[in-house]
């Protein structure tokens, strides 16, 4: 009840498209170490990596919550009544950036705007984050999203 399409090769093709692909399995073996089970050994090394890739991140959310500890103990004040807590930190994506706007949620009183940008220089991007605590919002009628518009 549909196309099915077929892809064949016979020959010499198929005799070299065999030895090619003799020839990467002894290069991954090369690689990997001589195993008996490399299919084994490769679910091993996708578990490790993530497992580090996992720590990493964490490590790295430890080292910005730090960084946004350092900001919030330099705060600058607006019209006198408003707490503005602003800066960069270097090397987070817009995951962390969320992720700091959360937390400088719960580390901030009342009153106060936190403004958090960084830059990713490989893939030419900007990430800005901006949280407002809730009594700026039903006061003042701040909205995060519109502030990053007029910052953006």
């Amino acid at each position: 009840a549909g196309v099915r399409r077929i892809e064949a090769v016979c020959g010499k093709s198929a005799d070299q498209l065999l030895r090619n692909e003799q020839s990467l399995l002894k290069e991954i073996k090369g690689v990997i170490g001589q195993s008996t089970d490399l299919v084994a050994d490769i679910k091993k090394l996708q578990e490790e990596k993530k497992a580090l890739e996992k720590e990493l991140s964490a490590q790295n959310l430890q080292n910005t919550g730090a960084k946004l500890t350092e900001l919030f103990s330099n705060p600058e004040s607006l019209d006198g009544n408003i707490t503005l807590v602003k800066g960069e930190i270097p090397g987070a994506d817009m995951d962390v950036l969320k992720q700091l706007g959360y937390d400088a949620l719960e580390k901030s009183s009342s009153n106060t705007v936190t403004v958090l940008g960084s830059k990713d220089e490989e893939e030419g991007k900007v990430y800005l984050m901006v949280s407002v605590t809730n009594d700026l919002i039903k006061e003042k009628g701040l909205k995060a999203g519109a502030l990053v518009g007029q910052l953006g």
